[in-house]
């Protein structure tokens, strides 16, 4: 009997050292702009897997009235830890402060964060909702960066299912890029940096039926998106003084996003989106020209295409900036090639003439012109 007890004594001892060290403790004081310490605010830690950065769990709790906290977080070295603190004004219902825009931490390092002092913000809000042609609602992932940091502050894309509508908690003191994938339809785009507005207004910057608009007391951008798309041709021609003809002639696609960015993996765009309207891109390698097609939605889409082409065992690359919106026509677009430095790369695109395969650039150059390139240096 004995023998048996200290066997349950030492499997006790044991769980609670397992238990110990399983999990660790997230704390601090929460303080407004001011100083002053806040009652009630709420700390919030989204748990990510490293592996594809999908939501593993939530850890949350309530500071007092002195403002302190205490969290028990589980440990676990694969995942990364998201902090949000923000503070909720329950007379107006929205939320009226907000802290830092924090990435998700390693387990490593946000472990080590303990006994912080945190300084909340004025807060805002982005509420997002998507319609299709005929006005109804559709499904969508999301994506919000904040212009100045680059990197995305929110997204939906740790699930597979798209959202109906989002209500994101943001600084209102941050200008925003936000980028919505709709279900069957080309990425759209948005720039905020408004705010700061003396005033509640509309927006209006699509078709009928927009409700888009933004209401200064609870801070919230309402903002609609309309997903229907023309499908519009762009040609031109490339231009290099020294070659008279190409081996490979090429226009890759991006779409700019606010704030002058790409994204490096949803950015390009199909492959061939002439075959949409029956037809095909035209790479004309002897005269040097090309046409292709590009989706206007109306919201206006802002594109970056990309020229990649060979000679012999040379290689050439330039860029063009073009604007679309719905129903427009645009005139010619010709492009200055430059010689291209680096190694060799491919860049694959979803092939719109047929989804089962993808296309890939073959021996296509990555990095910049050298004119760029001797531009960066002399900085």
């Amino acid at each position: 009997m004995v023998k048996i007890l200290k066997i349950l004594l030492y499997l006790e001892i044991f769980l609670i050292s397992l238990t110990f060290i399983s999990a660790f403790e997230f704390n601090g004081t929460v303080f407004d702009i001011n100083g002053t310490r806040m009652f009630n605010a709420t700390v919030n830690v989204t748990v990510r897997s490293t592996t594809d950065f999908s939501v593993v769990g939530y850890n949350f709790t309530r500071t007092n009235t002195s403002g302190w906290f205490n969290l028990t977080v589980e440990e676990n070295a694969n995942w990364m830890y998201e902090p949000v603190i923000f503070y909720y004004n329950t007379t107006y219902n929205y939320t009226a402060y907000i802290g830092q825009n924090l990435p998700a931490f390693p387990q490593q390092i946000f472990s080590q964060l303990s006994d912080t002092k945190f300084y909340l913000r004025y807060a805002g809000t982005i509420n997002l909702t998507a319609i299709n042609v005929s006005n109804s609602r559709i499904g969508f992932n999301y994506q919000i960066k904040d212009t100045k940091l680059g990197y995305p502050i929110a997204d939906s894309f740790g699930s597979t299912k798209t959202v109906m509508e989002a209500n994101i908690i943001v600084p209102s003191d941050r200008n925003y890029s936000i980028t919505i994938y709709p279900n069957r339809s080309m990425p759209i785009s948005f720039d905020w940096n408004n705010f700061s507005s003396s005033g509640s207004y509309r927006i209006l910057t699509n078709a009928v039926g927009n409700i888009s608009s933004y209401n200064i007391t609870t801070k919230t951008l309402h903002k609609q998106f309309n997903d229907s798309v023309s499908l519009p041709s762009v040609t031109g021609f490339v231009n290099f003084s020294r070659v008279a003809g190409w081996d490979y002639l090429r226009v890759v696609p991006y779409m700019l996003e606010p704030g002058n960015m790409v994204h490096a993996t949803y950015g390009d765009m199909l492959y061939n989106m002439s075959a949409f309207q029956g037809g095909t891109d035209i790479f004309n390698t002897t005269a040097g020209n090309y046409s292709i097609t590009l989706p206007a939605p109306t919201e206006s889409g802002n594109f970056i295409l990309f020229v990649t082409a060979i000679n012999g065992t040379n290689y050439y690359g330039g860029f063009a900036n073009v604007t679309l919106t719905y129903g427009a026509t645009i005139g010619q677009v010709n492009i200055t090639l430059y010689g291209l430095l680096g190694a060799h790369a491919n860049i694959t695109m979803d092939n719109a003439g047929n989804f089962s395969t993808d296309f890939k650039e073959p021996n296509s150059i990555l990095p910049l012109p050298e004119i760029q390139i001797n531009f960066l240096l002399e900085l």
